[in-house]
């Protein structure tokens, strides 16, 4: 049995107007007004390049980016991922064991999404969860038999995806599996993560601050057949 983990930042969630991290400001004679212009970049997803001989992950997203301008409302509300629609954000296994058999999963762990100001560790988000859909890919050209950067829509009767998770605090989901590795065969397999919201209950969040979290994906109970 093995287990192997890598985690996805849940990043940048805000809940209330005007984020102290905010550079705005009006002059003291009312006539002129600067508003702070910010972005940042990074790969949707985080790769990882796998050892010949072993099953590992080799794909998870990178971040769940929920944006910093959000509002705390009298109702409950879904938020959508700002990256949603940039680059493709993918979950995948690489096996270049010799021979790959047997069964294999990955499991989806979601932590707690509380306020990144070390002083306030009790405010949480209680109540929030997070949802995705995920469609079945593999990392294999179908037509050349070679590896492609882009996942291609794969399915087959050995092969699991779950269509669509939902995690609370400290709740695990099964994302991938399969019950005879050796009908994938050698190669990179997974799923394209969609649709990622976050669930916020009425009147949950602090105004003017940060919350973060993460998400732990884990490759378990992979035997040899």
């Amino acid at each position: 049995m093995k287990k192997i983990i890598a985690s996805s930042a849940v990043c940048l969630i805000a809940l209330g107007a005007g984020l102290s991290v905010s550079a705005s400001s009006i002059s003291m004679d009312g006539k002129k007004g600067d508003t702070d212009v910010r972005i940042g970049f990074e790969n949707d997803s985080t790769t990882r390049p796998t050892e010949n001989g072993k099953i590992e992950l080799s794909r998870i997203p990178t971040a769940f980016d929920f944006g910093q301008s959000n509002r705390i409302i009298d109702q409950p509300q879904v938020i959508k991922t700002h990256n949603a629609n940039s680059a493709p954000q993918y979950l995948a296994v690489n096996d270049l064991r010799e021979a790959p058999s047997g069964k294999w999963e990955v499991n989806a762990t979601a932590s707690e999404i509380v306020n990144m100001d070390q002083n306030k560790v009790d405010d949480k988000l209680t109540g929030a969860n997070i949802s995705f859909t995920s469609n079945g890919v593999s990392f294999e050209n179908p037509v050349a038999k070679q590896p492609t950067a882009d996942g291609v829509t794969y399915s087959n009767e050995k092969f699991g995806v779950s269509s669509v998770s939902k995690l609370g605090a400290g709740q695990t989901a099964k994302v991938l599996d399969t019950i005879d590795a050796s009908a994938l065969g050698k190669k990179e397999v997974g799923a394209r993560i969609t649709d990622v919201s976050l669930y916020v209950p009425a009147n949950t969040g602090t105004p003017n601050s940060l919350y973060t979290g993460t998400v732990t994906w884990s490759l378990d109970n992979v035997t040899q057949g």
